[in-house]
C-alpha cells in the first residue's frame, strides 16, 4: 500500500541581503518564496515558515534570536550566511540562544571546497556516482566554528567543514562558513549550489513518505491547523484510533506506533472530514534472503578445511600428501629390516 499526495508548497523566508541565485531555485511551482529584510521584517510570519535563511547579516537582536529558536521548535529549518564581516560576538549570541556552539574566528585564507560528503543522507538520491576531479569553487575568506552534534556536508581542502549540519529538535540548521557573494566565492556559479539549496528545503519532517511500517514509531506532520478542543483521527471503515499528537502553530505532528495493526491504506480525519490520507506495510525485511556461510555451517567440524584461494589449497593438500608419503616409506623400510632380520636368523642358523 502507498499514497502520493499533491505536493505542498514549502513556504521559505529569505532574511537579510537580497540573493538572485535563490530565486532561480525556490521556483514559484514548489515554493512560496519571500525577501525582507530586517526593517520590514514582520516577527508573526517567521512562525509560517518551513525555511528560513538568514542571508550576510552582520548582527542580530535579541528578540529575532528568540523568535527563530521558537520556530525552529515547530519544525522549520534554518539556514544561516555570515558576512564579509560580521560582528561574532552578536553570532555568538544567537548561537547561545540556540544551543547550537559558537563561531572562533574569521580566516582570511584562499581554499578550495574539495570534499562532498557522499554518505550523508542530506545527498541521498542526489549522485549516482562519486564526482572525482571536478572543478573546485574557491572561497577567499571563511569562519572556523566549533558546533554541538555538528556533521559536514561540504569541507573545504584544510578538513574544516564549509557547510555543517545540526540536528535541533524536529528541524535542522545549516551553518555556511563564508559569504556566498561574487567577492568571496564562486560557490553560487557551482552546480552542486542547486541541490544542495533544494535540499535545505526539504529536509523537513513534513515531507510525507509513500508509507509508514507497522509497529514502528512514525513521525507525520500534517498541515492543519486545530481549535482548542479538536484532535485529529485515523480511520480505516469502521476501525478508528486518535494517535498521540503534538499541536503546533500552523501544524500538528502526529506519532504512531502500537497503532495501526494491520497495513492498508489509512485516511486523517479532522471533525469527521478528510484531510489526508497515509499508507501502513508490514516491513519487508522478511522478504531479504540471507543465506548462512559455509564457515559458520562447518566451524566446528574437525574434518573440514577452508582456503581463502587455491594456491592455498593446493599448497596444504600437497603438504599433506607428503607426510602421506613418509609414512608410506616407513612401512616399507619396517618390512625390508624385518626380511632381512629373517633372513640373517636362517642364515645364523644354518652356519
Amino acid at each position: 500500500y502507498f499514497t502520493i499526495s499533491k505536493p505542498e508548497k514549502k513556504n521559505i523566508l529569505l532574511l537579510g541581503k537580497d540573493a538572485l541565485f535563490m530565486h532561480k531555485i525556490y521556483d514559484k511551482n514548489k515554493f512560496n518564496f519571500q525577501h525582507t529584510n530586517l526593517k520590514q521584517l514582520e516577527f508573526s510570519s517567521i512562525s509560517n515558515q518551513d525555511l528560513i535563511i538568514l542571508n550576510e547579516m552582520e548582527s542580530f537582536s535579541l528578540s529575532l534570536a528568540n523568535t527563530i529558536k521558537s520556530s525552529l521548535n515547530k519544525s522549520a529549518n534554518l539556514v544561516i550566511i555570515p558576512s564579509n564581516n560580521i560582528d561574532i560576538n552578536s553570532y555568538n549570541q544567537l548561537y547561545s540562544t540556540l544551543e547550537i556552539g559558537k563561531i572562533n574566528s574569521k580566516q582570511n585564507s584562499r581554499k578550495l571546497i574539495t570534499k562532498i560528503n557522499y554518505e550523508h543522507p542530506f545527498f541521498k538520491d542526489v549522485f549516482t556516482t562519486k564526482i572525482k576531479n571536478f572543478q573546485y569553487p574557491f572561497i577567499k575568506q571563511y569562519y572556523t566554528s566549533s558546533l554541538t552534534s555538528s556533521n559536514g556536508i561540504l569541507e573545504l581542502e584544510n578538513g574544516t567543514n564549509f557547510i555543517s549540519e545540526i540536528p535541533k529538535n524536529n528541524a535542522k540548521i545549516y551553518w555556511i562558513a563564508s559569504a556566498l557573494n561574487k567577492e568571496n566565492t564562486n560557490f553560487t556559479a557551482s552546480p552542486i549550489v542547486v541541490p544542495v539549496f533544494y535540499n535545505f528545503a526539504m529536509q523537513n519532517t513534513s515531507n510525507q513518505k509513500l508509507y509508514y511500517e507497522i509497529a514502528k514509531e512514525n513521525q507525520i506532520q500534517i498541515k492543519t491547523i486545530l481549535q482548542e478542543d479538536e484532535v485529529l483521527e485515523i480511520s480505516k471503515g469502521d476501525y478508528q484510533f486518535i494517535p498521540l499528537q503534538i499541536n503546533k502553530s500552523n501544524s500538528v505532528l502526529i506519532n504512531t506506533h502500537e497503532q495501526p495493526l494491520k497495513p492498508g491504506t489509512y485516511s486523517i480525519l479532522k471533525n469527521q472530514e478528510n484531510i489526508k490520507n497515509i499508507a501502513f506495510n508490514y516491513s519487508n525485511d522478511e522478504s531479504n534472503i540471507n543465506y548462512s556461510s559455509p564457515i559458520e555451517i562447518f566451524k566446528k567440524s574437525e574434518n573440514v578445511s577452508f582456503y581463502s584461494t587455491i594456491k592455498e589449497a593446493i599448497s596444504d593438500i600437497n603438504e599433506q600428501n607428503k607426510k602421506h608419503y613418509l609414512w608410506q616409506l616407513f612401512i616399507i623400510f619396517a618390512l625390508l629390516f624385518l626380511v632381512i632380520e629373517i633372513i640373517l636368523q636362517k642364515f645364523l642358523k644354518t652356519n
